[in-house]
């Protein structure tokens, strides 16, 4: 650890064990920085204002039944894509092995399961991906492989078969076995491994038999467990390896190869005696392959039609049991065995429209009949996989409907009419499907997709295992966010989630204190309005402007939200109503044919009084800031300029008639100092303006004009403005002490949009960047002397934006790693050091902290833990006791 784990640990000497263990335990979780220098800091979750169900799937796949388990890969903030598995009960859910500690992912895969152990392909993040034996219970993790290759995103990873005690699996461009064991792990030398999949391996006792492609030739092998090198038993030349079918006959296995316009079939025990070409065509290629009942299938594609064949092993002959016109072109038929029946997908002709469906045939003609329909559309749609087999029957499912097909009694009924997952991403545990499916959540539009199981009926169809929960997004707003501080409370407006099925309900106003208990609303009967777009402090009470289409309303309410009443109501647009300061306000009001009033309240009282009529047209007003308890506005049109207000209609007057595209910018960067507030003008690509005003005007001046440029920020530093100021691709950093001769260009970065911030103790935080500051992250006190560079952790990146200062002066501002996405960072003014605040959203996505406002005793954010949708957070300082030697041991 750091240098201040060093200092933290001489303050831990006097203190009894207990608490050593407590601040132990804080640095070690996080919630204390530990850079040098930099005062101790924790954020922490404010309360879960929407409880209500969210959306954040886990994704499950690669489903695989081993013993009484079935095993899947599922993904979590906490611990990225890794192994899982569950005995199908809702308490069963359990994490194997968390393989790539932490957030990061192992991207694991389950091959299957021999002499007790779980064989499994994972990227540790050490070995990258590797074949590994764990125990059921995740316990004795043993690395089977050294792949050289397996750091490569593309790296082939698949299982292959599984046999009496071995589990055969591809790693890479090579071929494995293993019985659990690293001594009996055996890499395989087999000619064109390359192209193996599952679909050209076949079973036969503790071997298999491969069918692989190299140099335009087939190989025909066996591999045995324990022999690195295979055994050939044939080479079949000219045939292409995407026309290759393999099927299991038990003790034996058949193979259909096509090339050209013929397809063969061969026939092996696993020797190369009793490897032999059984049957063959000269016109068509072989589309699928099947043995059920004693009987091989070959489904044939020939001259524009589809054939179902019956191979005679013991004449070499073929009978066709179906034909009909057809072109499936490069289509595989899907084919089940069920028994002593064979289901599979063919074509038939239905109004004149050729469409697919289900048949069952017992190898004759006759015996040959479509059970299930599928009327979901005309062209060949390959539904191979869409089949599953539990017990004597098979499932499909089309569309959105679960079909039961009974192959004895040639007949097929709908099951679900709303199956929420797809056979083929499931497997059978105790005769019912588990599998990943999608989860509909109330109130939201993006399905959930999470782990399913089904009895196949409806009532037996539900959720097992929510992997990933989360609730509702709580906090979020509709653009910029809207807050009013006072001492140790901050009222804010709570909008509505945008990705939300009921995204239109209405938006509230809350208020907190830092604490769970102190955080709630107003109560929504008190006020109408679909959105909230202002909250002003008005004396010891909150003006707040609400609006439903192009109806506004402005309520006041006591600071503890106990009660609200309409002051006012109006048609005037949007963005209405602004502080003045010492307790009045001032807003559009009586808008009509595009003009509108401007009102005022003072004295507390709840009368609104016209203040200016027809002040202006549509265009909202340009808030520039507040001085001297006036308003500094600026306004379009016939009243173009820059205004002022306290309120009155006496005191509501132009202070200068300054030319800009006013109604292009809702808020102007400004800073007060010595009872002059400072602001950036900038008219478009004309001149830009450096001004400073009292509120009257006599007081309002021009300190410095700017040929051109776009405006950054401005603050305060011991008694200095300090702004930043872009022109084309650089930015400068400017000192002022009001006037002319005392303004200084300070720095000139080499990049445009560099922005600026308060960071206390006579300091300000320069991010000299437009979108991330890597290197340019400068402290200064507004001289050339006085600005350094701050250090960031490896990897991270300052994104410009807000900021925040607690009391015991860290600086907040957000930041950026690929290991950690954006969160947030802390430093000081005095430091030379930055720091991670807290990892919210573990892994690579990131919280997206989003500052809203600063109390006298912490900041608070909106973020997004992976967990509780965007919520309410606070940063606060660590109390400075548990640093103090006035813990005194016994």
């Amino acid at each position: 650890m750091g240098e201040g784990y060093r200092i933290l640990q001489k303050g831990l000497s006097g203190m009894p064990m207990i608490l050593k263990v407590i601040v132990a335990t804080a640095l070690a979780a996080g919630a204390v920085s530990e850079s040098d220098a930099l005062p101790p800091v924790r954020a922490s979750l404010v309360k879960d204002i929407e409880t209500a169900p969210g959306v954040a799937s886990s994704d499950p796949g690669h489903f695989i039944s081993i013993g009484d388990r079935a095993y899947f890969v599922a993904t979590t903030p906490e611990t990225g894509t890794e192994l899982y598995s569950t005995d199908g009960s809702p308490a069963g859910l359990r994490l194997v092995r968390d393989f790539a500690a932490g957030p990061a992912s192992s991207s694991a895969v389950p091959f299957g399961g021999t002499n007790g152990r779980i064989i499994v392909a994972a990227n540790n993040g050490i070995h990258g991906m590797q074949m590994w034996s764990v125990n059921p219970d995740g316990t004795a993790a043993t690395r089977l492989t050294s792949e050289p290759s397996a750091g490569d995103p593309w790296y082939v990873r698949a299982p292959l078969a599984t046999t009496q005690n071995h589990v055969f699996v591809r790693m890479g461009n090579s071929a494995y076995s293993t019985d659990g064991t690293l001594q009996g792990t055996v890499k395989h030398v087999i000619p064109g491994a390359s192209f193996l999949t599952e679909h050209g391996v076949c079973p036969i006792g503790d071997a298999i038999v491969t069918v692989t492609y190299e140099f335009g030739s087939v190989h025909l092998s066996r591999v045995d467990p324990g022999q690195v090198a295979q055994t050939d038993l044939a080479l079949m030349a000219n045939f292409h390896p995407e026309m290759v079918h393999v099927a299991s006959a038990g003790d034996h296995c058949y193979v259909a190869a096509s090339a050209g316009n013929g397809w063969v079939l061969w026939k092996t025990d696993g020797t190369a005696a009793g490897s032999r070409q059984i049957a063959d065509s000269g016109n068509g290629r072989a589309r699928g392959l099947a043995y059920a009942g004693g009987q091989v299938y070959v489904a044939e594609s020939a001259q524009g039609r589809f054939r179902l064949v019956l191979a005679d092993a013991l004449r070499g002959q073929t009978t066709a049991v179906m034909d009909v016109p057809l072109n499936l072109g490069h289509h595989t038929v899907g084919m089940l065995p069920v028994g002593n029946r064979l289901a599979f997908f063919a074509p038939y002709q239905a109004a004149s429209i050729l469409r697919t469906g289900v048949f069952i045939t017992d190898g004759t003609t006759a015996g040959t009949r479509r059970v299930l329909p599928d009327e979901t559309g005309s062209a060949w749609v390959n539904h191979g996989e869409e089949g599953i087999v539990v017990g004597s029957h098979v499932y499909y499912h089309l569309g959105t409907t679960l079909w039961r097909v009974d192959p004895q009694s040639l007949s097929s009924e709908p099951v679900i009419s709303d199956f929420p997952f797809l056979p083929r991403n499931s497997t059978v545990l105790n005769g019912k499907l588990i599998g990943a499916a999608k989860h509909r959540v109330p109130n939201q539009s993006t399905p959930d997709v999470e782990v399913y199981q089904s009895d196949l009926t409806v009532a037996g169809t539900q959720l097992l295992n929510d992997v990933w929960p989360s609730t509702a997004a709580g906090v979020l707003f509709e653009s910029e966010p809207i807050a009013a501080a006072r001492g140790d409370s901050l009222l804010f407006v709570q909008s509505t989630d945008p990705y939300a099925s009921n995204s239109f309900a209405p938006a509230n106003l809350w208020r907190t204190d830092g604490t769970e208990a102190g955080t709630y609303p107003l109560a929504r009967s008190q006020f109408e309005g679909d959105w909230i777009d202002r909250v002003v402090p008005y004396g010891n009470d909150v003006l707040f402007e609400t609006n439903s289409s192009y109806l506004s309303r402005i309520y006041r309410a006591d600071w503890q939200l106990g009660a609200a009443r309409r002051v006012w109501e109006g048609t005037a647009t949007r963005h209405v109503l602004h502080a003045t300061g010492a307790g009045n306000a001032m807003f559009r009001c009586g808008q009509q044919s595009y003009a509108f009033d401007l009102c005022g309240m003072s004295g507390g009282t709840d009368l609104p009084v016209v203040i200016f009529p027809r002040f202006g047209d549509y265009h909202r007003l340009t808030e520039i800031g507040r001085v001297n308890a006036t308003a500094i506005f600026a306004g379009v049109g016939d009243n173009s300029g820059i205004w002022r207000s306290d309120a009155t209609a006496p005191g509501t007057f132009r202070i200068s008639a300054l030319q800009a595209d006013w109604w292009q910018q809702e808020q102007v960067a400004s800073a007060v100092l010595n009872g002059r507030l400072f602001f950036l003008v900038c008219s478009g690509s004309g001149p830009c303006y450096f001004m400073s005003t009292d509120g009257s005007l006599a007081g309002t001046r021009t300190i410095l004009e700017f040929p051109s440029g776009t405006t950054g920020q401005l603050t305060t530093v011991g008694g200095k403005v300090l702004f930043v100021i872009s022109h084309g691709s650089t930015s400068q950093l400017w000192s002022s002490d009001g006037t002319a001769v005392g303004s200084v260009l300070v720095e000139q970065f080499s990049t445009a949009g560099a922005k600026i911030a308060e960071a206390g103790a006579n300091k300000a935080l320069v991010f000299a960047c437009s979108e991330s500051c890597e290197q340019n992250l400068t402290l200064t006190d507004g001289t050339f002397k006085g600005s350094y560079r701050v250090t960031l952790p490896t990897g991270f990146q300052a994104i410009p934006g807000n900021s925040a200062v607690l009391e015991n002066g860290a600086v907040l501002f957000l930041c950026h790693s690929q290991r950690t996405g954006e969160e947030l960072c802390v430093t000081a003014a005095n430091a030379y050091n930055a720091t991670l605040v807290r990892d919210i959203y573990p892994g690579t996505s990131g919280s997206s902290p989003l500052l809203i406002g600063q109390t006298d005793s912490a900041a608070f954010f909106t973020a997004d833990d992976g967990y509780h949708g965007r919520e309410l957070w606070k940063v606060e300082p660590v109390p400075e006791m548990i640093f103090r030697n006035g813990f005194e041991a016994d």
